[in-house]
């Protein structure tokens, strides 16, 4: 199924993606680059995907961030607002229906790759907010375009 992106915030550029990796030091996956480029944040349609391992099984994908100078579901401050309570390895690129984080993997085994970070559980065994561990993390797709083919309706 062909996922349509609505409600884009309209668009980048790589010159803006490189100034947003240089201020974040990091190097974003090329597809996800791509990705930015064409539709930069929206509503994907169709929007649910299947959590395998995960209690509630399945969620929906509520928007994609982008680059922009808007409050909400704007990339660079979603990174600055996660950035203590998710592991280093990812980012977060979308949240889902239930505020829920997508989040990409950008370094390491698990760069390009896609998973859920549960926001119910991410106290550690110690009832402390922030583990930053990938225990309340669920993988869903090797690659981005594998994530958007996985999506339904």
């Amino acid at each position: 199924m062909v996922v349509k992106i609505e409600e884009p915030y309209g668009t980048t550029s790589r010159e803006e993606i490189a100034r947003f990796e240089a201020r974040k030091e990091i190097a974003l996956p090329d597809e996800y680059r791509r990705f930015l480029l064409k539709s930069n944040g929206g509503r994907p349609v169709p929007d649910s995907i299947d959590v395998p391992g995960w209690a509630h099984k399945a969620t929906g994908v509520d928007r994609f961030f982008g680059l922009h100078s808007g409050r909400h579901s704007n990339l660079e401050k979603e990174c600055d607002f996660w950035a203590d309570r998710l592991p280093s390895e990812v980012i977060p690129i979308a949240f889902d229906q239930v505020g829920n984080v997508i989040c990409l993997g950008i370094t390491g085994e698990r760069r390009g790759k896609l998973y859920l970070w549960d926001h119910e559980d991410e106290f550690d065994e110690h009832g402390v907010e922030g583990r930053q561990d990938y225990g309340n993390m669920y993988f869903l797709a090797d690659t981005l375009g594998e994530f958007l083919g996985k999506l339904k309706e």
